[in-house]
């Protein structure tokens, strides 16, 4: 999870959720909410509901956007941000306050909402972070992009 800071936006906190492909449990249920979040985002769409191959969808494949990194391999991703902090706990749920006990590698479960968006001719879909709950302390997997308290 890493947190943003420039000097036009606000910090952003973000994660990306790696799904392997044989989970189909999961994946099912993000089909279900994408396609709840297009509905509910209708008016964003004109009052209609377009056909989601014209859409910006947050569910994407490691295999095809990621194929420069094993981690992504045989797996779909959803890249989660928000403005405001997530929750984040362990699996006890405790707070997490130490930065040290979160970062690329941990595996977590993660709570995400789904919106739609409709600005300057693009239309899609955006995933929102809303929880983090750590459950097992992962492989640290190195990055140079540090920025705030968050290393991604």
């Amino acid at each position: 999870m890493g947190a943003k800071v420039n000097q036009w936006w606000k910090e952003k906190y973000s994660v990306s959720v790696i799904i392997p492909k044989s989970d189909m449990k999961t994946l099912e249920a993000i089909e279900k909410a994408v396609d709840a979040a297009i509905e509910e985002g209708r008016g964003k769409f004109g009052g209609k509901i377009p056909n989601k191959q014209s859409l910006k969808l947050p569910l994407r494949d490691g295999d095809i956007d990621r194929s420069d990194d094993e981690a992504y391999a045989d797996s779909f991703f959803v890249n989660a941000n928000s403005i405001t902090p997530p929750q984040i706990v362990d699996a006890d749920i405790n707070p997490i306050l130490e930065r040290s006990e979160v970062y690329s590698g941990v595996y977590a479960r993660v709570s995400i909402n789904f919106y739609a968006f409709n600005s300057n001719g693009n239309r899609g879909l955006l995933a929102a972070l809303v929880t983090f709950k750590r459950f097992v302390m992962g492989a640290i997997r190195w990055s140079n992009r540090c920025i705030g308290r968050f290393c991604y």
